[in-house]
C-alpha cells in the first residue's frame, strides 16, 4: 500500500513528479478500498502490481489455503506478476503449490502464471518450473506451459532456453506446437539467430491457417530481434491468409514489432488492416497497429483514426480505442480529443473500461482536463472488479515510467 510518507519524500524536492504523486494520491485510497473486497483468485496481473508487501502476504496467504486446485491454480497465476515483490519464502511456498498441483491443467495454468516472474527466482525455482513443464505428459497443458515460461526466457540460461526451444519444435500435434512457438516469441530477442529461425520456419511451415496465423502472432512480440527477410516473411505470411479473422489474428501480432519494418511492409500492414469487411476482425487489427502509430505518416495515423472512430458496434469501437491508446503520444489534439471524447461516450461499462484504460497507456501524452476526465470515468464504474481494473490500468500503464512508480 502506498505511503503518503514515501510518496511526500518523493516529491519533496522533485516538482517534476508532483502531477503524478497527485494521480496516484487521488485513486490509490479508491483502488485499496476496491481490493480488499476482490476474491484472490480474480486478480489479474495490473492489480497485484499495485498491491503492497502487506497485502501481497494476504493474498499469498490466502491463495495457498485455497482447497479448490482450480482456484488455488489462478490465484497462483495471478500473483506470478508480483513474485518480484514477494521475499524469498513466498515466492517458493508459491512455486512448490504450483509443483504440487495434481491435475496436470492446472498446474500448466499456474507455471504459465509464474512465467511473468520468472526474472525474481532464483535458479533452482526457474529450473523447478523449466523441468515440470517439460515433463507434463499432457501435450496441450506442455504446450501451454511452455508458451507461458516464453514471457521470462530471458531470464533463463542457454541449455534451459534450448530444451524449451526443443519442446515446442518437437510437439507432433500442429495445435500444440503452434501455440508453444507463439509464446516463445515473447522471449525471441533472447535466443540465437539459429534459434529464432527455427522457430520461423516452424511457424510458417504449419498447414492449418488458423495455427499459422496464432504463431505468427506470437512471433510479432520479437519482430525487432529479426533479420530483414524473416520479418518479410512473416508479414508475408500474415497478409497471405484468406480468412479475414486469421489475418487480422496475424496483424495483431505484427503490430508490436511494425517500427522494425520498413516503409512499404508498414503501408502493407495498414492497408490490410483499413481494408478488413469484418468489423471485429478490423478493430482487432487497428487495434494492434496503435503500438507502432509513432513508426506511421500523419496520412496513415489519421485513416486508423478515422477507421476506429467509425466503428458502428460500441465493443468493435472500444477495442480500436483502447489499442491506438498506445501510440496517443504521436497524434495531434484533435485526434486525441477524439479518442477520449469516443471513449468516454461509450455506454455499456465493461466497453468504457476497455477504453479508457486503453487510452491510459498514452495519458502522459493528454492534458490534465483530459486526463480528469478518464479519472473521473473510471471512478465512476459501479462493477467494483471493472473499476480495481480500471484504476490498476491508469496507474501502471500511464505513469509507470515515473520515480514515484518505485514506490509501489
Amino acid at each position: 500500500m502506498l505511503s503518503n510518507k514515501f510518496l511526500n519524500q518523493a516529491v519533496s524536492n522533485e516538482k517534476s513528479v508532483q502531477k503524478h504523486y497527485l494521480f496516484l494520491k487521488q485513486l490509490m485510497p479508491h483502488f485499496n478500498n476496491l481490493i480488499a473486497r476482490i476474491p484472490t483468485h480474480e486478480l489479474n496481473s495490473h492489480t497485484v502490481l499495485l498491491m503492497g508487501p502487506k497485502q501481497l502476504q494476504a493474498r499469498v496467504t490466502a491463495a495457498l489455503g485455497l482447497a479448490d486446485e482450480g482456484h488455488k491454480a489462478t490465484a497462483i497465476a495471478g500473483l506470478g506478476a508480483g513474485l518480484a515483490a514477494l521475499d524469498a519464502p513466498q515466492q517458493q511456498a508459491l512455486v512448490t503449490a504450483a509443483l504440487g498441483l495434481t491435475d496436470e491443467a492446472y498446474k500448466d495454468l499456474a507455471i504459465t502464471g509464474l512465467g511473468a516472474g520468472l526474472a525474481a527466482l532464483d535458479a533452482p525455482q526457474q529450473q523447478a518450473l523449466v523441468t515440470a513443464a517439460l515433463g507434463l505428459a499432457d501435450q496441450w497443458s506442455k504446450a501451454d506451459a511452455i508458451a507461458g515460461l516464453g514471457a521470462g526466457l530471458a531470464a533463463l540460461d542457454a541449455p534451459q532456453q534450448q530444451a524449451l526451444v526443443t519442446a515446442a519444435l518437437g510437439l507432433t500435434d500442429e495445435r500444440h506446437k503452434a501455440y508453444a512457438i507463439a509464446g516463445l516469441g515473447a522471449g525471441l530477442a533472447a535466443l540465437d539467430a539459429p534459434q529464432q529461425q527455427a522457430l520461423v520456419t516452424a511457424a510458417l511451415g504449419l498447414t492449418d491457417e488458423r495455427l499459422k496465423a496464432r504463431a505468427i502472432k506470437g512471433l510479432g512480440a520479437g519482430l525487432a530481434a529479426l533479420d530483414a527477410p524473416q520479418q518479410q516473411a512473416l508479414v508475408t505470411a500474415a497478409l497471405g491468409l484468406t480468412d479475414e479473422r486469421l489475418k487480422a489474428r496475424a496483424i495483431t501480432g505484427l503490430g508490436a514489432g511494425l517500427a522494425a519494418l520498413d516503409a512499404p511492409q508498414q503501408q502493407a500492414l495498414v492497408t490490410a488492416a483499413l481494408g478488413l469487411t469484418d468489423q471485429w476482425s478490423k478493430a482487432r487489427a487497428i487495434a494492434a497497429l496503435g503500438a507502432g502509430l509513432a513508426a506511421l505518416d500523419a496520412p496513415q495515423q489519421q485513416a486508423l483514426v478515422t477507421a476506429a472512430l467509425g466503428l458502428v458496434h460500441d465493443g468493435h469501437k472500444a477495442r480500436a480505442i483502447a489499442g491506438l491508446g498506445a501510440g496517443l503520444a504521436a497524434l495531434d489534439a484533435p485526434q486525441q480529443q477524439a479518442l477520449v471524447t469516443a471513449a468516454l461516450g461509450l455506454t455499456d461499462e465493461a466497453y468504457k473500461d476497455l477504453a479508457i484504460t486503453g487510452l491510459g497507456a498514452g495519458l502522459a501524452a493528454l492534458d490534465t482536463p483530459q486526463q480528469q476526465a478518464l479519472v473521473t470515468a473510471a471512478l465512476g464504474l459501479t462493477n467494483e472488479r471493472l473499476k480495481a481494473d480500471a484504476i490498476a490500468r491508469l496507474i501502471i500503464k500511464g505513469y509507470q515510467d515515473s520515480r514515484v512508480r518505485d514506490y509501489l
